[in-house]
């Protein structure tokens, strides 16, 4: 994992269960929903120094989202990339 703590990969899923997300978590992927839909699924890539944030809906990232990756990615230093993805209608 070279510089990334283990504690602080499962920190992201705590913050983000208790802003009332719905996290699926393997290794360093996080797939992220509301209950009813994905929102987005995330990657961290220790190695790249980067987290990856593939959003699924039309709408935004929501900021507590984004607010909690942001604050992991300052902490390493890592580069934080969000792309959307369309979903098909």
């Amino acid at each position: 994992m070279l510089n990334i703590r283990f504690e602080d990969l499962v920190n992201i899923s705590n913050k983000l269960i208790s802003a009332g997300y719905n996290v699926r978590r393997h290794c360093c992927e996080y797939y992220i929903g509301n209950f009813e839909k994905f929102i987005c699924v995330v990657a961290v890539f220790p190695r790249w120094k980067e987290i990856r944030v593939y959003t699924l809906t039309k709408d935004t990232l929501p900021k507590d989202i984004l607010e909690i990756l942001r604050e992991i990615a300052e902490k390493y230093s890592m580069k934080l990339i969000i792309r959307s993805i369309k979903p098909r209608s």
